[in-house]
């Protein structure tokens, strides 16, 4: 299934576009052409909700013009989706868009791939990741389970 969106292309004909790609266990956000102020609010609301479902990555290999607004997405998704216990990754940014990316300062923030499949893979180990630590959590916690031995009449420590 592939969902696509344009973002308000009637304020500008070079304006941007999202395609959703769900690709098992991830979902992939091609980002086309170029975020402006409108764009970049559209987009927060866009990625928030794809990440509140799981795991995201974000390819940026088709995007010229990226404003601050859209940076600010980029900051906001992140923030939904450590709030959603999932992750935001992002791929091949041009130079343009990493620049902007470092003098804001997400670079430190943002896990970004320049190859589209190094993300993905890197979106799906963080999803086995978050598996692996909820089946985790759902165990008793400790390494040692305190029981008590009706016999004895003490408590007795078995791992």
């Amino acid at each position: 299934m592939v969902l696509s969106t344009t973002i308000d292309p009637s304020r500008d004909r070079r304006g941007g576009s999202v395609r959703l790609l769900p690709l098992g266990g991830c979902t992939v956000v091609r980002l086309t052409g170029n975020f402006d102020v409108a764009g970049g609010r559209t987009l927060e609301r866009t990625l928030c909700e794809v990440v509140d479902g799981g795991h995201v990555v974000v390819d940026l290999s088709h995007v010229g013009l990226f404003s601050a607004t859209a940076l600010d997405a980029l900051s906001r998704a992140h923030a939904c989706a450590v709030h959603a216990r999932t992750s935001l990754h992002l791929s091949g940014a041009r130079d343009a868009v990493r620049a902007a990316l470092a003098a804001s300062g997400l670079d430190a923030r943002l896990d970004h791939h320049d190859d589209l499949a190094d993300a993905v893979e890197a979106a799906l180990a963080a999803r086995d990741a978050r598996a692996d630590q909820s089946r985790q959590n759902s165990l008793p916690s400790g390494s040692a389970i305190m029981m008590w031995s009706a016999s004895s009449g003490k408590r007795a420590r078995r791992a």
